[in-house]
C-alpha cells in the first residue's frame, strides 16, 4: 500500500500505510523553515509540508492551492481534492 500524507484539519500528519504521527524533529523543522522562507504559507501549512518532506510520502493530498504549489515545488507528488 502506498504511503499517502493527508493534510487534515488537526495538527498532525497521518500516513495511510501504518497511521503514524510524525514527531517534529530538528530535521522536520529544517524543512518547515525552508518552506516558510521559500513560499508564502501559513505556519501550519509549512509544518504539514515539512513533515511530508521528511517522510517522503508517495502522495500528498491537499485542497489548498498555495500548499499544493509549494508541495510540488519541493518535489512531492500531489493529489488535489
Amino acid at each position: 500500500m502506498p504511503k499517502i500524507a493527508f493534510n487534515i484539519a488537526v495538527n498532525f500528519v497521518i500516513i495511510q500505510s501504518g497511521n503514524a504521527i510524525i514527531e517534529i524533529t530538528p530535521e522536520v523543522m529544517l524543512h518547515v523553515i525552508s518552506c516558510l522562507e521559500t513560499h508564502s504559507l501559513p505556519a501550519m501549512d509549512a509544518i504539514h509540508l515539512g513533515c511530508a518532506e521528511a517522510i517522503a510520502p508517495d502522495q500528498f493530498v491537499s485542497s489548498d492551492q498555495r500548499q499544493i504549489q509549494a508541495a510540488r515545488a519541493i518535489g512531492l507528488t500531489v493529489v488535489e481534492v
